[in-house]
Formats: structure tokens, C-alpha cells, sequence
């Protein structure tokens, strides 16, 4: 969290100050060490150059190295590079991957240089960095400000990288700077920076510590807007007197641990203390409620008093009543003795009976034994009763039949017309006939005048639609069901389905059906009696046979599809009085004819064989009723022999446990023979615990006496100095408590200063910034490569796009620009106007 007031700007003070004393130590090319010798590996430094466009965007980006070879004859860089330049000498560079290697051989500098082409520096920075600028309020690009009159405010905006290493994220320090003309701006506003005026300069300086995101604005009024850009430092903190920072930063993980138990018993104390406030207050309460019962004791003393006395009362009666116990004992102990002599002559008779009882049960066992035979015979002839019973109802049925033929009265000839019907139906063209035909077909219509006057009214539900049909009253919605079914069939009819497929559609015929159907139609309808109807017919039943390999196959013919082409009435194979116009219907005819007279004979030769068997099975199934009836009253005396097999079967049971409750007769007598003399010494223990409870019952009488006269003569007394030391003792109590109520105050107390003090640490160890973290010992990190190892110093420079008013000297500056193409000449033309701009002050 960001802090504010007078100690976050002593700390930015003390930030600021640290940054000056930075800068002024730093040069752009780092100086390079002494050589201290043979034998000591080459060091390093390492300085990055960047340049941004107008809003931070990199455009340029070199890595310069300086090595101290320290005696080497070569070495060797790690880090990628877009391109390689030598600063020193003529040697080549060998890179391979990520290694770069200079091999000086005998004519090694002392110091060498050389600039690595890259960008993997500024990326890996611990801020990243953007600009934006706006005039007069309104956002405007920095292309278009050059020149501007008005006051131009530029944003910086610097966010810590989280991609950044742990090193560089802890220990970088930020410097941005910015310089401005004195005699050419009107104004000039910078909050949060250090401003300075060096000679006709304003110098604004930022700094963001370790971790740190800083926004920054500077407000410039001008009457034609300059910029000479952003100069920005970045550099970890090395100095010497940083380490302090390291140690408060061990110190307090040292003292944190003590603090927090320290902390956590001050807690435990606390809490204690408010706890003990309840417990004191209601002590005090106790002492209270103990006071009142004092007093409500003292108030019923009177009451108290006379209980005693009835006590003394009631105790002086119970000792007259346990007096006499003890006689009564000891004629309870002379009724056990003799009772256990009559008891022993009980069970003595009792035992002798168990002799003739086992005599009564092996007899019993020996009665179920032949019982058991006479039972099995006399079951097996009742169970001949059911059957003689089946016997007798099939003699009866068979006796009672009507003799007549069961189905196949059904005249052929009306199958006949039936198919002959269903044709019809399956021709007509018009969706009412259709209707009045089928109606009268399936049974609905006695006529085919009533098939008409049902069609009619189908005919005016058929198109009424299926959200409709709510409306309809019950009945109607019943026959718009209808209606739809046989459009749905005449619909099937007229799609071109052959008579079969259109006869399997009926309700309650099956395939099977509809093929014989529309195999009689075929022999019905084939062949005019004027034509060659021999062979047509022939042909016919040919393509339908299913026996035929050919009959089943796509090219068989159906009555629907070979049918010729015949009026409406007569039907197809009549003639006009209903006689036979065709071979087929001849055909039919005669065999149905035929069928009808041999059906009749069949049935007549069935009548004369029921009356023959009805007079054989009559008396057949009265004799056998009468077996039946025998077996059944068997079946009673079956019954008699199980009660009498059961009730021998109780009686040797009864006998048993007779024996059993004999054996545990003798058993209670030994048990009882056992106990008695236990019963007798209980009994004179009881004597004499009623004798000792009489005495006892006398001295306590004699205690009640002397404590309530103890009780009168201390009352006095005891009462007033009772009541003194309760009130007392209950204020003292609640005082204490008061006192204690406290401990939450000083809790929140407490709370507060922890919450402080770590507010404050977490502010600086990562939430506001990193400033805690820094550890000026901590080694540098190569900004190419760790294998590097560790250069002596690192730093970063970084300066933005310059916002310049063209001039006629444009075409000289860009012909100078060209000339520096050596990495130096880039450098020098990066800072040039700082320089010139900061010496020009010193020259005046």
C-alpha cells in the first residue's frame, strides 16, 4: 500500500539522495579494473544502451562489455547477440549459438571492448516503461507537439516486470530525468519529483525504489513545445552504507519470531483477563444470590425451628416402632424352619411319581407307532377322492355337449363377400364412399344406407385440425379419431400399396390373413369368361404361390396391381344377378359351395357320435360319484386317527415335562436347603440392624435437640456478620472485574501497533516497494548470462525519442548523424544535448 505524510517523504528524500550519489559516481563506460596478475581470471563490466520512440517502445539496443583480461590470452562471452562489434581492436569474434569468443593469441590488450546487438536485456529490466503525452488536457500524439503552444502534460508510467530476476527485482534502483530550458517554458509542474535549477536548466529527477510502480506527471506551459526526452539510470544499489538495510532486514526476521510468541502470550494474557472479568462478575452475583439465601434463611429461622421440633417428634416414633422388630424376626425365623421340613415331604411324594409317568409315556409312544400305518392307508384311499371327481366332470361334460360345430359353421361363401367387400373399398376413389363402405365392413353400420349418413358426419371432422379438436364436445372428439384413422387408410390406399400391404393395415388381421385375402381375390378376379381365362388364372396363382421361388420376389403381382379395370357394380368376377363372370369366380364358387355341404354332413355325423357318448358316460359318472363320495367320508376318518395320534402325542409331551417340572421341584427344595441357613443369618443380621437403628434413631433425636438450641443462642450473631463479609467481599469482586474490563482496550491497542509495524515491513518488502529486500552484498547479475559469472558493475542507460521543431540545419544534423556509425558516435549522439546542455551551464 502507498504511503504518505512525512515519512514516506523523509524516505524519499533519503532515496533521492542516494540516487545523486549514484549518478555521480556511475560513467557511461564504467571504468575498468587493475590487473592484479598472472593466474587471475579476466573481469568484466557490462553497460546497457537503449533508445525509445516517443512512447517506450525499444528501438535500439546494445550490450558494451569492458574486460580487464588480467593476463588472458582470450575470452570467452555468453549471451545471444544480434550482432557482435569489436570496440578495441582488429581481433574477429568466433560465436557459436550463445558463445562468443575472442582469441587474442600473444597480443592480448590490457583492456578490452566490444558492443553486443540485443534485446533480451529489455525484457528481462525489473520496470518496463511508457509515455504519453496530452495538450491542454486532450490526450495528442507526440508527433504532433513539436511547436505547440499550451501546457503539455507527459505521463510516465514505470510498473515493475514481474519477469525480472529475483536480484534485479530487489536491488535496482530508477533515476528518470528530464531537463527543460529555463527561458523557453512558461511553467513548469512536477509532483513527487526533485526539481533543480542548474544555471538556466530545470532538471526534474524521479527516483522509484526497489519494486516500486511510480506514475509521474510533468505539467510544461510553453509557447512552443521542445522535449529533449526521458533519461533513465537503472543500477543496483552497491553502496556500502545500504548494508545496513540487510542487517535491519536479518534483524527483524530475527526478532519476528520472539515478537510473534511475545505478541501471542500478551494475547493469551489478555484474553485471559477479559475472561476472568465475566467469571469475577458473576462471583460477585453468586455472592449476591448467596447473600439473599442468608437472608431468606434468616428470615426462616422460625419456620426451621419448628420443623426440629416435629423432627425431634417423628424420630422419637420411629424408635418406638423399630423396637418390637426384633422379636418379630425371630418368630419369622422359627416359620422358615418348620416350612422347610414340610416342603422336604412334598417333594419326596412328588419324585416317586416319576416312575409311573415314564410308564404312561413309552404307551403313548407305542399308540403313534400303529397309528401311523392305519393312517397311511386309510389316506392313500381319500386321496383316490379328487380323481374320482375329475372323472365324474369330464363323464358329465362329455354327456352334456350340444353336438353342434364349433367355428366352422361361417359360411365360405361370406368370406368370399368379404374380400369382395374390402376390394371395393380398397378401389373407391372418393374419401365418403371409402368411409360409408369401411364403416359398414367392420360392423360400425348395420346398412349401407346408415354407412352413408355415419360417412357424411366423419366427412365434417376430417379436416378440422388437431389443436382444434379441445374444443369439440367428447363424443365428436371420439368420432374425429375415427375420421382421421380412415383417412390415414384411404390415404395408404391411394398411395399406390398393393392390396395385401393395404389388408395387413386393418385392425385384427395379420399378415398371414391379408395374404390369403389377397390370394383369394387373385383366383376370384383372374380371367373373363370370354378370354383365355385358363391360363390367366393359372399365371396367377403361379406368381402368388409362396411355395414358388419366384412368388415372393418384387415382380409378384398383388390384387391391387393386376386387377383389371372394372365398373364400381357389379364387383369384378360377378355377374349382373350376382352369378360368376369370371373363370376365378366360378372357381370359388363351386369350391365354396362344396365346402358349405361337406361342412353340413361333418356336422351331422358329429351329432349322432355326442348322443351315443352321452348315454355311455351317464351312468359311468354316477358310479364313479359315488367312489368319491365313499373316499371323502375316508378322508373324515383320516382326521379322527390324526386328533387321536395328536392327543397321544400331548399326553407323552405333558408326561415329559411333568418329569421335568418333578426334577426341578427336587431341584428348588436343594436350593432352598442350600439357602436357609443364609436366610437365618440375614434375618438376625437384620435383629440387630433394627436394634443399632433404634439407638441411632434416639442420638440423632438427642442432635436435632442441641442444634436447634446451638442454632438460637449463635443467630444473633452469625447473621448480621454473615451478611457484612458477602456485600463486602461482591464489591470487591466487581471493582476487580472493572479493572480487568480494560484488557480489551489494551488488546486493540496492541492490535494496532502490530498491525503498524507490519503494515510498514510489508509496504517495503513488496507491496509498495522492495526497499527492505535490497542487500548491497549481494553479487551482480549478468544481464546476458549467468555463466557469465559476476561483472564488477552493471547499469543500465536508457533515453526516449527528443520532440524537436525541424531547422533549416536538419539536412547537416542527418549527414552528421550518418558519419557516427561507430557505437560510440551512436552513444555520444544519445547523450549529446544532456552533456552540452549541463557543460554549457559550467562554461557561462
Amino acid at each position: 500500500m502507498r504511503q504518505s505524510g512525512p515519512r514516506r517523504t523523509l524516505l524519499r528524500g533519503m532515496a533521492l539522495t542516494m540516487a545523486g550519489a549514484l549518478a555521480m559516481t556511475l560513467v557511461p563506460s564504467a571504468a575498468a579494473a587493475e590487473p592484479i596478475g598472472d593466474g587471475v581470471s579476466p573481469t568484466f563490466d557490462e553497460a546497457y544502451y537503449a533508445t525509445l520512440d516517443y512512447y517506450g517502445n525499444l528501438t535500439e539496443g546494445s550490450v558494451v562489455k569492458s574486460y580487464t583480461l588480467n593476463g588472458a590470452s582470450s575470452i570467452t562471452d555468453y549471451g545471444t547477440y544480434d550482432a557482435v562489434n569489436n570496440l578495441t581492436d582488429g581481433t574477429e569474434p568466433v560465436t557459436g549459438g550463445d558463445t562468443t569468443t575472442f582469441d587474442f593469441g600473444g597480443d592480448a590488450p590490457d583492456h578490452f571492448y566490444f558492443e553486443g546487438k540485443t534485446t533480451r536485456p529489455f525484457q528481462d529490466l525489473p520496470w518496463t516503461l511508457s509515455l504519453h503525452y496530452a495538450l491542454n488536457g486532450v490526450p495528442t500524439r507526440a508527433e504532433d507537439l513539436a511547436g505547440k503552444t499550451g501546457v503539455v502534460e507527459i505521463s510516465l508510467d514505470i510498473v515493475p516486470n514481474e519477469n525480472a530476476s529475483e536480484y534485479a527485482r530487489n536491488n535496482y534502483t530508477l533515476e528518470a530525468m528530464a531537463m527543460f530550458n529555463q527561458d523557453n517554458i512558461l511553467s513548469l509542474k512536477a509532483d513527487g519529483a526533485q526539481v533543480q535549477l542548474i544555471g538556466n536548466l530545470r532538471v526534474v529527477l524521479f527516483l522509484a525504489l526497489p519494486g516500486e510502480e511510480q506514475h509521474f506527471t510533468i505539467e510544461v506551459g510553453t509557447d512552443s513545445f521542445e522535449f529533449a526526452g526521458m533519461t533513465f539510470l537503472m543500477v543496483p544499489a552497491t553502496l556500502s552504507q545500504l548494508e545496513q538495510i540487510a542487517d535491519i532486514s536479518q534483524s527483524k526476521e530475527e526478532l519476528e519470531d520472539d515478537y510473534h510468541k511475545l505478541s501471542g502470550s500478551f494475547d493469551s494474557l489478555l484474553s485471559a483477563m477479559n475472561n476472568l472479568t465475566g467469571s469475577l462478575n458473576a462471583s460477585a452475583s453468586g455472592l449476591d444470590q448467596l447473600n439473599q439465601a442468608r437472608d431468606t434463611f434468616s428470615s426462616g429461622k422460625g419456620s426451621l425451628y419448628d420443623g426440629a421440633d416435629a423432627l425431634r417428634e417423628d424420630l422419637s416414633n420411629i424408635g418406638q416402632l423399630l423396637e418390637p422388630v426384633t422379636g418379630q424376626l425371630e418368630s419369622l425365623s422359627r416359620t422358615i424352619t418348620d416350612a422347610k421340613g414340610t416342603l422336604n415331604e412334598m417333594t419326596d411324594i412328588a419324585v416317586s411319581l416319576k416312575g409311573q409317568l415314564r410308564d404312561v409315556e413309552n404307551a403313548m409312544e407305542d399308540l403313534e407307532d400303529n397309528a401311523d400305518d392305519i393312517e397311511r392307508l386309510v389316506q392313500s384311499l381319500a386321496d383316490m377322492e379328487h380323481s374320482f371327481r375329475r372323472l365324474e366332470e369330464a363323464l358329465d361334460g362329455l354327456s352334456g355337449g350340444t353336438g353342434g360345430s364349433s367355428g366352422t359353421d361361417t359360411s365360405s361363401r361370406e368370406l368370399v363377400k368379404k374380400v369382395k367387400a374390402v376390394h371395393a373399398a380398397y378401389e373407391e376413389t372418393d374419401l365418403e364412399r371409402f368411409m360409408s363402405r369401411m364403416l359398414v365392413i367392420n360392423g360400425t353400420a348395420a346398412s349401407a344406407a346408415q354407412g352413408d349418413a355415419m360417412a357424411a358426419q366423419l366427412m365434417q371432422l376430417a379436416d378440422v385440425p388437431a389443436e382444434a379438436v379441445g374444443t369439440l364436445p367428447p363424443e365428436q372428439q371420439a368420432y374425429w379419431q375415427s375420421a382421421q384413422q380412415l383417412k390415414a387408410l384411404y390415404g395408404y390406399a391411394r398411395s399406390g400399396a398393393s392390396f395385401q400391404s393395404f389388408c395387413e393395415q386393418l385392425p385384427g388381421v395379420s399378415k398371414t390373413e391379408a395374404k390369403q385375402m389377397n390370394d383369394l381375390w387373385i383366383v376370384y378376379s383372374s380371367g373373363q369368361l370370354d378370354t383365355e381365362g385358363g391360363q390367366a388364372l393359372y399365371t396367377s396363382l403361379l406368381l402368388n404361390d409362396p411355395a414358388d421361388s419366384t412368388g415372393s420376389g418384387s415382380d409378384v403381382p398383388d390384387a391391387g396391381d393386376q386387377a383389371p379395370e372394372t365398373p364400381e357394380t357389379p364387383e369384378a368376377g360377378d355377374g349382373e344377378d350376382g352369378e360368376s363372370s369370371s373363370v376365378g369366380g366360378a372357381a370359388v364358387d363351386l369350391i365354396t359351395s362344396g365346402l358349405d355341404s361337406a361342412s353340413g354332413k361333418i356336422s351331422e355325423l358329429q351329432k349322432q357320435l355326442n348322443s351315443t357318448l352321452k348315454n355311455v358316460a351317464g351312468p359311468t359318472a354316477d358310479v364313479v360319484g359315488e367312489l368319491a363320495d365313499l373316499c371323502e367320508q375316508l378322508d373324515d376318518l383320516v382326521d379322527l386317527l390324526d386328533d387321536a395320534d395328536d392327543l397321544a402325542a400331548v399326553l407323552r409331551r405333558s408326561s415329559q415335562k411333568l418329569q421335568n417340572i418333578l426334577d426341578l421341584a427336587d431341584t428348588l427344595r436343594n436350593t432352598l436347603n442350600d439357602y436357609e441357613p443364609r436366610l437365618q443369618e440375614s434375618l438376625t443380621t437384620v435383629s440387630d440392624l433394627s436394634t443399632a437403628a433404634a439407638k441411632t434413631t434416639r442420638d440423632l433425636e438427642t442432635l436435632v435437640s442441641n442444634t436447634e438450641m446451638l442454632l438460637k443462642n449463635t443467630g444473633a450473631d452469625l447473621d448480621p456478620g454473615t451478611r457484612q463479609t458477602l456485600e463486602g467481599l461482591a464489591s470487591t469482586l466487581r471493582r476487580t472485574a472493572d479493572v480487568m474490563a480494560t484488557s480489551r482496550d489494551i488488546q486493540s491497542s496492541k492490535n494496532a501497533m502490530t498491525d503498524i509495524i507490519e503494515d510498514l515491513w510489508n509496504d517495503h518488502t513488496g507491496d509498495v516497494d522492495r526497499l527492505l529486500m535490497m542487500d548491497a552484498t549481494a553479487e551482480a547479475e549478468s544481464l546476458t548470462d549467468a555463466r557469465n559469472g559476476t561483472p564488477q558493475s552493471v547499469q543500465v542507460l536508457i533515453r526516449s525519442q527528443e520532440i524537436q521543431i525541424p531547422d533549416g540545419d536538419e539536412e547537416t544534423e542527418t549527414v552528421k548523424q550518418a558519419e557516427s556509425t561507430t557505437f560510440w558516435g551512436r552513444v555520444a549522439q544519445m547523450f549529446r544535448d544532456f552533456w552540452n546542455a549541463v557543460t554549457g551551464v559550467f562554461r557561462r
